[in-house]
């Protein structure tokens, strides 16, 4: 649905953001919720930036509708990251349905 590639650069953090939760709201999601994955996004993409890869300085943001849930993917080629147990409980609290992280060693396409 929607591909975005951005450079890692800070200043991008916050109109990136509001764009994904206004497309979030355009697909069904409350505007509740919408401007919690808004504060969600700003913060995953604050902390990959701090890990880019400075090769190849983009994250790759991704969203779709599959069934009656919108999937926001951040991918970025930096170092793994690992939730801390206080991070997981934040998100667990209902900032997000559901999350998960993947590290994978495989190429942008």
């Amino acid at each position: 649905m929607i591909h975005l590639k951005i450079l890692c650069d800070p200043t991008m953090i916050p109109d990136t953001a509001v764009y994904l939760s206004k497309v979030a709201e355009k697909y069904g999601v409350s505007e509740r919720k919408a401007h919690m994955a808004c504060f969600v996004i700003e913060t995953i993409l604050e902390l990959r930036m701090q890990e880019a890869d400075q090769k190849e300085p983009v994250l790759l943001l991704d969203v779709k509708k599959e069934k009656n849930e919108l999937l926001i993917s951040i991918t970025d080629k930096g170092l793994p990251y690992v939730l801390t147990d206080y991070q997981k409980m934040i998100l667990k609290k209902g900032l997000v349905d559901r999350f998960y992280f993947e590290n994978t060693t495989g190429a942008f396409s």
